[in-house]
């Protein structure tokens, strides 16, 4: 639904932040913010889902935050990403499962939609099955070749959390003097669905993480320490006690207990 004026104009300056659109000119921004409709959506509500077509809708985020899973048909929720705002984009199928996307809001969030048709026919001037030959010439399989990666890397349960939480820093990080600041607080089950732990685990590594100098906390923020998060992403250990099994390490008392930092356990 078009909502009243004064939103539709904050609506248009929303969609003017984004760095995904600082490309379209004046006239093609005008067109987008006509063609698209928007409403707000609160925590965990469904944003879209797909039924294995090609959606018809290109959705946009223009504030918040939103979580993209995969429901494979034989293992259930794969946690995809935690998304930005900006365009919301679908990878490829998670190899070798079956089954369809689901994006829910990660916090209240605002949402624009329009017809992917337009939205082509506005971005490059083309048709949409125009479009779709070209965009398959040039990057068809792609999509599989990326979904497999993972599985060939072998990062360990501390690698693929700092390349998680450096992920997010990048999407939702600001910076201030203790390091990035993440602007969402995501659950401890979050992370750990990104990583493909137990909830447990993460939150003993994040216990590590803490002590070693890589994350802290400051009221209900925490703030990332790329450069010893990125050599525990390389297989280095920040820590002058590398020798410390992170299963066996105890948590500090901030993560073992704060209440909204979201980063301890506290889920919906």
């Amino acid at each position: 639904m078009h909502d009243d004026a004064p939103r539709a104009l904050n609506d248009l300056k929303l969609m003017a932040r984004l760095e995904c659109f600082a490309w379209f000119s004046a006239t093609q921004q005008r067109r987008l913010a006509t063609e698209m409709s928007c409403y707000a959506v609160e925590r965990d509500e469904l944003i879209f889902a797909t039924d294995g077509n090609v959606l018809p809708h290109v959705f946009i985020l223009l504030s918040g935050g939103a979580r993209l899973l995969y429901l494979a048909a034989k293992r259930g929720r794969i946690a995809v990403a935690l998304v930005p705002p900006g365009v919301i984009t679908l990878p490829g199928a998670p190899a070798p499962f079956s089954g369809n996307f689901r994006c829910e809001a990660l916090r209240q969030s605002r949402i624009a939609k329009i017809s992917r048709d337009s939205f082509i026919e506005i971005a490059f001037g083309v048709r949409s099955p125009d479009f779709d030959r070209v965009a398959t010439l040039l990057f068809g399989g792609l999509d599989r070749l990326l979904t497999r990666y993972p599985g060939f890397v072998g990062l360990d349960l501390r690698a693929r959390l700092a390349v998680a939480l450096l992920d997010l820093g990048a999407a939702f990080g600001a910076h201030d003097s203790r390091g990035i600041v993440l602007t969402i607080n995501p659950t401890q089950q979050d992370l750990a669905d990104l990583v493909a732990a137990s909830r447990p685990k993460v939150s003993i590594v994040l216990g590590e993480f803490a002590r070693q100098g890589a994350i802290d906390r400051a009221g209900r923020r925490i703030s990332l320490i790329p450069s010893k998060l990125e050599q525990i992403a390389q297989g280095g250990s920040s820590s002058t006690n590398a020798g410390t099994s992170p299963m066996n390490a105890k948590i500090p008392a901030e993560f073992s207990s704060t209440p909204r930092l979201e980063i301890a356990n506290q889920r919906k």
